[in-house]
């Protein structure tokens, strides 16, 4: 029986890497660490891969998107500029949420490329309670609610398009180039870890179609849902979180089995083997000991099986 059920799971093996081979793939730059929300909303919005860079370097171009989480105080040299100068000449989509404040000092050629002549804030502190998308191509019908105090007023002046303000007094907070063949979105105020926002980049970025992209109302009290794995690839430890539905109240709970396997099918951890009840849970993996490779991480219990797979980079 258990080789019957090592096969099974070897078979899904190879389907699972003939899929993940036709995948997009994303590359993030973060010398922060400020985008676990996204990397969390884009594993539940998208099956694309999402890969870490160290450096923005000549690798970039192996990747179909990159989304740089630049922030503040990072300055963008000469080098890195004219690396995404190249990237995007090549019609390959950049998300990069940044100070613009810094553009005046770092690489000049790059702001000027993707349309920023020049940059200031007016010193005025005003509150921000919702943000909603301009009538573009891909932002118009966004409305995220929020609140925020923003303690300058952004005034960029050159090719910059604005698609998303913040209402009450109005605030530019992220832009897209004027030039239809630079693929840029520049994010002052990281709106994109927003599901309603990320799920139009997503598409706006050629990485998604808008029917493929991932029902985001996974703790719907009626449905299973077993979420992609944060971070991916990951070393050494990453997150898995799902949702069992209402159903298993009423049966006194259900036994729920959350198994790590390798790529032949071995098993390697068994993260959960108990009896649980509705609601949303997360089990976080420590592979400290674990070779790098390809991992599938299974969620089982009465009525459903989901298998996903995961990469383990060190």
């Amino acid at each position: 029986m258990k080789s019957i059920i090592n096969i099974a799971i070897f078979l899904l093996v190879i389907l699972s890497i003939e899929q993940y081979s036709q995948e997009q793939t994303a590359l993030i730059y973060d010398p922060y660490g400020v985008s676990d929300s996204f990397q969390y909303s884009f594993s539940i919005l998208s099956v694309d891969s999402l890969f870490y860079a160290d450096t923005i370097d000549n690798s970039i171009h192996n990747y179909d998107a990159l989304f740089l989480f630049l922030g503040y105080p990072y300055v963008l040299n000469q080098e890195e500029g004219n690396q995404l100068i190249n990237y995007l000449q090549n019609q390959n989509p950049i998300y990069l949420y940044t100070d613009l404040q810094t553009a005046q000092t770092d690489s000049v050629d790059f702001w000027n490329f993707i349309g920023l002549d020049w940059y200031a804030e007016l010193a005025l502190a005003v509150l921000v309670d919702s943000v909603i998308g301009v009538d573009s191509e891909f932002t118009n019908g966004v409305s995220i609610d929020t609140s925020f105090f923003s303690y300058g007023i952004p005034l960029a002046y050159g090719n910059l398009i604005a698609i998303l303000i913040g209402q009450g007094y109005p605030i530019d907070l992220t832009y897209i180039s004027g030039n239809d063949s630079v693929k840029i979105i520049v994010d002052q105020y990281y709106q994109i870890y927003h599901t309603q926002f990320l799920e139009k980049v997503l598409i706006h970025f050629g990485l998604e179609e808008p029917n493929n992209i991932t029902d985001h109302n996974y703790n719907s009290a009626n449905d299973y849902y077993l979420s992609q794995n944060y971070p991916n690839p990951f070393n050494p430890s990453t997150i898995i979180k799902f949702s069992l539905p209402v159903i298993l109240s009423g049966v006194e709970g259900s036994f729920v089995t959350l198994k790590i396997y390798n790529a032949l099918g071995e098993e390697v951890a068994v993260l959960l083997d108990k009896e649980l009840t509705t609601g949303t849970y997360e089990f976080e993996w420590n592979a400290t000991d674990i070779p790098s490779g390809v991992y599938f991480y299974q969620l089982k219990t009465e009525g459903f099986v989901e298998t996903k797979k995961m990469i383990l980079m060190k």
